[in-house]
């Protein structure tokens, strides 16, 4: 088979990417996070994807030169990683030590949301750079590996994007005598932002132990205040001290109704509202017992607050 040879432009592309990025010391400044995530994305996406692209065809000499460019990219895009985690330290000490106010965070968050012109849910969500660095601030990488079998109608984990909870924060306007529940709290990311944007108490409703464990710990390490984690089924707790309940579609079917109807039996004591996100606002659109409290036309595609009639 004969192969067509790497055009010689192709390297120089290649090396000017990573060179350009290389040259710019400005991403060498903590505070510079976002133009430092685009650069990494530029680093994998243009330079590393395409050189493992251009091996697949390449001869033994093109091979050697393509994973010198390689090398030299991952190098760059470790080295803006390392400047990242010494970021995400310097605000976690402030976190853990009260340097940062509430409204202060609640700055800084938004300052990381990529704007679009249209908000729209997806499979998975789209996340942007403010997920990166509220990962990077929780120290949440790789989903830990589940201990317990789920239940056909209990859905897999997928974390709500940061922005969208800002938004449902926003809209919602909590106060210190607020109770907020997340049903379905994976690794703790929606409960540590409400604790760490908010004074609200907020628990977390978690099935899978391995997931309860690492957000306990997540939260636990930067010492987030009025926050709890409660490893059971949605279905066995008592939400009596309740007053708003958050759902990205974490289950369905005969599992979400039972739970509906605890938080309906709630509804009858006192004032609730339920938050939800996804598909499963579809569901709760279909409960005669909530309306919607901000929005006469609730969408999946941003979260939808429904408060007991």
């Amino acid at each position: 088979m004969i192969r067509e040879r790497i055009h010689p432009a192709t390297y120089v592309e290649l090396q000017s990417q990573i060179a350009t990025i290389e040259q710019n010391q400005l991403l060498a400044d903590e505070t510079n996070f976002v133009a430092r995530e685009e650069a990494r994305t530029i680093l994998e996406r243009r330079v590393i994807d395409r050189t493992e692209l251009l091996m697949q065809g390449a001869d033994k000499g093109e091979k050697k030169r393509l994973r010198a460019l390689k090398r030299q990219a991952l190098r760059t895009k470790s080295s803006l990683g390392q400047v990242n985690e010494q970021l995400f330290l310097t605000v976690r000490e402030k976190i853990k030590s009260g340097d940062y106010t509430k409204p202060g965070l609640k700055h800084t968050f938004r300052g990381y949301i990529e704007l679009c012109d249209r908000e729209e849910w997806s499979d998975p969500p789209r996340y942007d750079h403010l997920d990166a660095f509220i990962d990077g601030i929780l120290q949440i990488s790789a989903l830990p590996r589940a201990q317990r079998q789920p239940e056909p109608e209990m859905v897999y984990y997928q974390p709500t994007p940061a922005r969208i909870v800002l938004d449902m924060l926003e809209r919602l306007s909590l106060s210190t005598n607020d109770v907020l529940y997340d049903l379905g709290s994976g690794l703790g990311r929606v409960v540590s932002i409400v604790a760490l944007v908010s004074d609200t108490f907020v628990k977390g409703i978690e099935f899978e132990p391995a997931y309860y464990v690492y957000a306990q710990r997540r939260a636990s390490e930067l010492a987030l205040p009025r926050v709890a984690f409660v490893n059971a089924d949605a279905r066995e707790v008592n939400y009596a001290d309740g007053t708003v309940f958050f759902l990205y579609t974490p289950f369905k079917g005969k599992i979400l109704q039972r739970v509906l109807e605890l938080l309906r039996y709630e509804s009858h004591k006192r004032r609730i509202r339920v938050c939800t996100y996804g598909p499963g606002t579809l569901d709760m659109m279909q409960q005669d017992w909530l309306v919607s409290v901000d929005d006469p036309e609730p969408t999946v595609n941003r979260v939808a607050i429904f408060e007991n009639r």
